[in-house]
């Protein structure tokens, strides 16, 4: 991936969201269930459960940058400074572009669910929201990931492998909070 074949539309949203239940969430579905012991489930479905595992919110194609996330990258220790100088800007943020739009859209989420992923067919960026606080003496900020499969550094690495790791994760979240 990504691999459009010729009877592959990929001009909306809709596009992304078929093509992707194909092509990634499959095969990440058959691995993550082998895991999984004996009458566990795991649903893929857009209703209201008890309990959210993550969330994997699908966009049109192309609107995922790095170069958007890159203004915000901040470390442990540079967090309050960071902070600082994103409160003293008119939109509170350092992000750029549609970063904005989709950070605040997965700090939505956030408040059912810490693990959230953002895939547009090209680049995928996933919102860790686990233990955060924004406090601004000692702030622990969100983390987050941008990946694109044409990245020579991801080299070997797919969108299926850092989505099974992603929900791996967030699995073991679950048992650990049981």
């Amino acid at each position: 991936m990504p691999v459009t074949e010729t009877t592959h539309r990929l001009k909306s949203e809709a596009d992304v969201i078929r093509i992707s239940i194909l092509q990634l969430l499959h095969p990440v579905n058959v691995a993550l269930s082998a895991l999984l012991p004996p009458g566990v489930t795991v649903y893929c479905e857009r209703r209201r459960r008890k309990k959210k595992l993550a969330v994997v919110e699908f966009k049109n194609t192309k609107i995922i940058h790095w170069e958007d996330f890159e203004p915000a990258e901040v470390s442990q220790a540079n967090a309050a400074e960071k902070m600082g100088e994103a409160m003293g800007n008119i939109d509170g943020t350092l992000l750029a572009g549609n970063a904005v739009s989709l950070s605040k859209q997965a700090r939505k989420y956030s408040g059912s669910c810490k693990d959230i992923a953002v895939f547009d067919w090209n680049a995928m960026f996933i919102f860790d929201f686990y233990g955060i606080r924004e406090d601004h003496l000692v702030p622990k900020p969100v983390k987050g990931i941008y990946f694109d499969e044409s990245d020579a550094v991801s080299e070997g690495a797919t969108f299926r492998l850092i989505l099974f790791g992603f929900l791996v994760r967030a699995l073991q979240r679950l048992h650990s909070e049981m």
